[in-house]
């Protein structure tokens, strides 16, 4: 999956939050061969997303840190499109 299919990818999933017209900050992990996509505009509370080159996501709720969801992608945590988000 491309850079820009990832961004298009997150942009979808932050639509169907409610949120529309978002700015993302994305970060490059290679150690994981993916990148990390949040919102550049802070408070919002919509979690970010760890997206792999392979298309599979990880949901991150803002309760935890990046280390620890980078080891839940690293064991094979993933989400799965019909998992409702909250």
């Amino acid at each position: 999956m491309s850079l820009e299919e990832k961004i298009e990818f997150a942009k979808g999933l932050y639509a169907s939050q409610g949120l529309n017209d978002v700015e993302l900050a994305i970060s490059r992990d290679e150690e994981i061969s993916a990148d990390y996509v949040g919102l550049k505009e802070p408070g919002r509370g919509a979690g970010a997303f760890i997206i792999a080159d392979d298309g599979t996501f990880l949901f991150c709720q803002s309760a935890h840190g990046y280390s620890y969801w980078k080891e839940q992608f690293k064991t094979g945590k993933r989400n799965d499109l019909s998992e409702k988000k909250s």
